[in-house]
């Protein structure tokens, strides 16, 4: 329960921590140098590289799965339009149906429970070690649960790519695509993120009590193959900023592969991410 309370301390400090899908056992993927140029230019902030007679390519690199993501175009959908289109099969949502323009998000006022309580503030402030003892915190969230629920229609833009994917280690072998992000960016600083999590057009998915196939795994049965997919993406308005002037990035999570550079922003995503306004639309 304390962890909860820990994981709680640091959503309302709006910290974000990211946390990295590597296997027990990852890969070692070879490049080519022609590969290793692309993956230290593409997406950086500052510096793009441009090649002769041809656009740049749009790669990432997800080096703990081995995969290659080659990404060419996009579309980004408001939540009041996504119920109304017909390009995206409702069966390939992880819901199984097309969302809810009008969705309606309930949840516990929590920042406002600490506002008009400064001992439960303090307690998760101090990452549970002040203010309260666990057992008080959770005695005093019971009591008051009710007085602060609150409900409200959370802003949502939904985010599809259009992508091929390669897989470039030893196969047979399932993978989870669910690392590729949403990033929103705030200069250097990241403003938020979402996974895509919500759209998948090759879902192997087993709806059985002993599934061995998640949503968004995929089964490569040799190396080099590879799969040209849809992914979608649900930005919600708590989540990440998607006011008009953000800017965007495709990419996976580095800091496991580069944290000596975790405070550079232009250093660290090198490479790992490709800008939403380098590409088409679908």
């Amino acid at each position: 329960m304390k962890k909860s309370y820990k994981t709680l301390a640091l959503s309302l400090a709006t910290i974000l921590v990211f946390t990295g899908c590597a296997s027990a056992e990852p890969v070692t993927t070879e490049f080519t140098t022609s590969e290793q140029s692309n993956l230290v230019s593409i997406g950086s902030v500052k510096d793009k590289v441009t090649v002769p007679s041809k656009e740049p390519e749009r790669v990432i690199y997800e080096n703990n799965q081995a995969l290659k993501i080659e990404v060419s175009s996009y579309d980004l959908i408001d939540d009041t339009d996504i119920s109304k289109q017909t390009k995206y099969d409702a069966k390939y949502f992880v819901e199984g149906k097309v969302p809810d323009s009008d969705y309606v998000y309930n949840y516990t006022d929590y920042k406002a429970m600490m506002r008009d309580y400064p001992k439960y503030a303090e307690y998760i402030e101090s990452n549970c070690e002040k203010g309260m003892t666990e057992e008080e915190a959770e005695k005093f969230e019971r009591e008051h649960k009710d007085k602060y629920a609150a409900s409200k229609h959370l802003r949502t833009k939904y985010l599809f790519i259009r992508c091929k994917i390669t897989y470039q280690g030893d196969a047979p072998k399932e993978q989870d695509l669910g690392s590729v992000r949403m990033f929103a960016m705030n200069g250097d600083k990241i403003a938020g993120f979402g996974f895509f999590d919500c759209y998948f057009d090759h879902s192997q998915h087993i709806d059985s009590a002993d599934k061995t196939v998640d949503f968004f795994d995929y089964r490569f049965e040799k190396r080099g193959d590879s799969i040209e997919c849809i992914l979608g993406c649900r930005l919600r308005e708590d989540q990440i900023d998607i006011s008009k002037d953000a800017k965007y990035y495709i990419g996976t999570e580095p800091s496991e592969y580069y944290p000596e550079n975790a405070t550079s922003y232009p250093k660290l995503y090198s490479g790992m991410q490709v800008a939403l306004a380098d590409l088409p639309k679908m």
